[in-house]
């Protein structure tokens, strides 16, 4: 069976869809709705809307620092490389603390802003290596060898080879940006109408029934995401496998006739 093609994935690709689908219905339909629903449908919009506005400015982010890193100069190279070590020696969740802490900056702006960069790093890092590992091969070398800029070169030969990596990256982005988000409204340092930022406020009013929901959805949401990803990445590998087996057969069908025709040479000798 094909990775995407599991009964997993196609739930958690139906899951994903019905939230958008209840943020969508409940701005329709607006004060029809009963409180709690509205309430749950509210934080399952504004949590959409920072999952993407964060998921947008690591995508952007990535993108062009992946490919001033990978085709740029060397100096553009290792500074990403610095700053890939300096981002994974800062603690994620104490960096947003102390961003919502300060306050010329607003906690969703703050947050959203620095999620979105430290992701853009990581995902710029991705890039690199696979414009790094595309840049060797034929017909890179054969459309640098024709005068194709290095724009052109990155968008319309380099970047589709990228896709899959950032395809699973971006699926991990959103997941990781739904569990911070969760994770600091419940510590009561993240939006008040997000998923986590109701829980918050569920415990808070002693209300813990009205708990269930928000927190229900954000681990329901951030584990599909994370077998959409998962499965992303495994149909990735076994495309490449299957490239890797062709190559080798076409290679070896390529080397055949040239050993038949020696030992047929030397039987006649």
């Amino acid at each position: 069976m094909k990775p995407l093609s599991r009964p997993v994935v196609k739930l958690s690709v139906g899951f994903l869809c019905l939230l958008v689908l209840m943020a969508a219905a409940t701005a329709a339909l607006g004060s029809r709705l009963p409180a709690g629903i509205v309430a749950f449908a509210r934080g399952t919009e504004n949590t959409l809307y920072v999952t993407l506005a964060a998921l947008s400015i690591a995508v952007v982010l990535g993108v062009s620092l992946g490919a001033l890193a990978g085709l740029g100069p060397a100096l553009a190279d290792a500074l990403l490389s610095r700053a890939v070590e300096l981002c994974g020696a800062l603690p994620t969740v104490v960096l947003l603390a102390i961003v919502r802490a300060s306050e010329p900056i607003p906690a969703g702006t703050g947050f959203v802003l620095t999620l979105g960069v430290l992701r853009g790093i990581e995902m710029a890092r991705l890039l690199r290596g696979e414009v790094l590992r595309v840049s060797g091969q034929d017909f890179v070398v054969a459309a640098r060898a024709l005068g194709v800029g290095s724009v052109e070169l990155f968008f319309r030969h380099l970047l589709p080879h990228a896709l899959g990596p950032l395809l699973v990256s971006g699926a991990f982005t959103a997941a990781q940006v739904i569990g911070l988000d969760s994770a600091l409204g419940m510590l009561g340092l993240g939006g008040t109408t997000t998923w986590g930022g109701l829980v918050a406020a569920a415990a808070v009013s002693g209300r813990p029934a009205a708990a269930i929901a928000p927190a229900l959805g954000a681990a329901l949401t951030t584990a599909a995401l994370y077998v959409l990803g998962d499965a992303i990445d495994d149909a990735r590998s076994a495309r490449r496998r299957r490239t890797w087996a062709r190559d080798d057969r076409t290679r070896g069908l390529a080397a055949e006739p040239e050993i038949i025709g020696d030992a047929t040479f030397g039987g006649r000798h």
